[in-house]
């Protein structure tokens, strides 16, 4: 009989040992800097589709499992099949210790300083002497010590690249990339301005207004009615601005938007005046059918009033082209806040109404303003007044005919 005291002999003893633990390799790029589980959904996983708003900044980096099997099943069968097949050697195009991540940063990098800032937005809003200031010379300086400015930096200079190379895909995916990184840490940001941040906080809200009203209008982006994300994100920074002020007095200008007007007359265009004037009041006078009371009546007429002298001014080229894009893009900041409303709504007069100030950007001959018009091949216009259009009831289709008639060049212009 054996003694239950007695130690079992050890190699009755059962072990059990720990697996060793297996880094994944096959997570995307933000989880692995983020130093988080990563759970390699695609097209993007479950940390990045709460981080971001658009789902390509989930990037991989690896080919799905399934995708690596097939590829080497292939090689297998091709080599036993060719015994003469010689194994391929990889030609190496990155510069040794610099990955393709670093070099696109380069790349963006080297065409801000070359290109984008000699074309910024916002030149007809201060002197010269100012906005090349702000663009040439404050804008990459802060750039190297603070990461927001220097994501939003790189998100424009992205958006300008593609807007003159619009087949490059990975341009596409980098400006949305960037500017929803900048996105997320401005937000974390902004709960507290002090000295240190409040300069670089105000210029990354100035970059990230002009990179959401692009997104907005990208083929990624999923617009029905009228968005209103560039608008709020506008009211944002000039909240931003305020509190700020104390720190940022050479940032003054940009609390106050200012049209300026040329001196000189140039020749009127009367008929599509006319013509312009005879749409509008074909909308205003079927409100009257739908039984709006007077005061509210007012809220349409006042939106209505703001974008016949956008016409007004456009008829008689009274201001640049830029300055007019300008007026265009910064409406809903003049319009009554009722009327913000009804677009919040999808008020279908209220949609049709603001369709003629986005129909008006596509009478312009001349697009180099690529912060307004789009980048690639994205067109503001067209993607705004389709927009409305998915909104707009069946009954009320009849008010978009005069804007797409404005995009289709069929509204004749001098």
């Amino acid at each position: 009989m054996s003694d239950p005291g007695r130690s079992r002999p050890p190699f009755l003893v059962r072990r059990t040992y720990k697996r060793p633990y297996r880094k994944s390799t096959s997570g995307c790029k933000e989880c692995k800097v983020r130093k988080i589980k990563c759970d390699e959904a695609r097209p993007s996983c479950g940390n990045c589709r709460k981080r971001f708003v658009d789902p390509f900044c989930c990037q991989y980096v690896s080919s799905p499992p399934s995708q690596k099997k097939r590829v080497s099943e292939y090689s297998d069968s091709a080599s036993s099949s060719s015994p003469s097949a010689s194994v391929a050697r990889p030609v190496t195009v990155n510069p040794i210790g610099v990955n393709s991540a670093s070099l696109l940063e380069l790349r963006l990098m080297h065409h801000y300083t070359k290109s984008t800032y000699g074309r910024q937005p916002l030149r007809y809003m201060a002197s010269p002497n100012v906005m090349d200031s702000l663009w040439e010379v404050d804008i990459p300086q802060l750039a190297f010590s603070n990461e927001i400015v220097l994501n939003a930096l790189l998100g424009i200079a992205a958006f300008n690249l593609l807007s003159l190379t619009p087949n490059d895909r990975t341009l596409a995916v980098a400006a949305n990339t960037y500017f929803n990184k900048a996105i997320v840490k401005q937000r974390d940001a902004v709960g507290k301005v002090d000295r240190q941040n409040a300069e670089p906080l105000l210029v990354s809200a100035v970059l990230l207004a002009h990179q959401s009203w692009l997104f907005t209008y990208s083929e990624e982006a999923q617009t029905h009615g009228v968005d209103l994300s560039t608008y709020r994100m506008c009211q944002g920074a000039s909240i931003l601005a305020r509190k700020a002020s104390p720190w940022t007095t050479q940032y003054d200008f940009l609390s106050t938007l200012i049209l300026k007007l040329k001196e000189e007359e140039s020749d009127y265009d009367y008929e599509f005046m006319d013509r312009v004037r005879e749409d509008m009041d074909s909308l205003l006078q079927a409100l009257d059918e739908r039984g709006i009371e007077a005061e509210d009546k007012a809220v349409y007429e006042g939106a209505a009033a703001d974008i016949l002298n956008t016409y007004h001014l456009f008829a008689g080229a009274m201001a640049e082209n830029s300055a007019l894009e300008q007026q265009i893009v910064t409406v809903l900041h003049r319009v009554p806040p009722a009327f913000v409303k009804l677009l919040e709504e999808h008020d279908p007069m209220a949609m049709a109404i603001i369709a003629r100030n986005f129909a008006l950007l596509g009478v312009f001959l001349d697009s180099s303003a690529w912060w307004v018009h789009g980048a690639g091949k994205n067109n503001t216009t067209e993607k705004a007044l389709r927009g409305i259009e998915l909104k707009m009831p069946p009954e009320y289709m009849w008010t978009m005919d005069f804007a797409w008639k404005l995009q289709r060049k069929e509204v004749k212009v001098i």
